[in-house]
């Protein structure tokens, strides 16, 4: 049984080879969110892409703290 076929079985989605064009596009989408001031939006998709990929650039997470902070403010 394959690593794949394990993960399928017990539930897990996995990639090997995760399309990181697709993930800026995204990224790139929220900034556009941002932008327009729909903060709320913006930060919803943040969390959707972060479910999505196992590595997260590490200003797309500080983004996203910085909107979650403003929106609780």
């Amino acid at each position: 049984m394959s690593r794949s076929d394990y993960y399928f079985l017990i539930g897990f989605q996995v990639s090997a080879n995760p399309d990181y064009i697709v993930y800026h596009r995204q990224i790139m989408e929220v900034e556009r969110l941002i932008a327009q001031g729909s903060y709320e939006e913006a930060l919803t998709t943040y969390e959707q892409v972060f479910e999505l990929y196992d590595f997260v650039f590490i200003r797309d997470y500080k983004v996203a703290a910085q909107l979650a902070f403003y929106l609780t403010g």
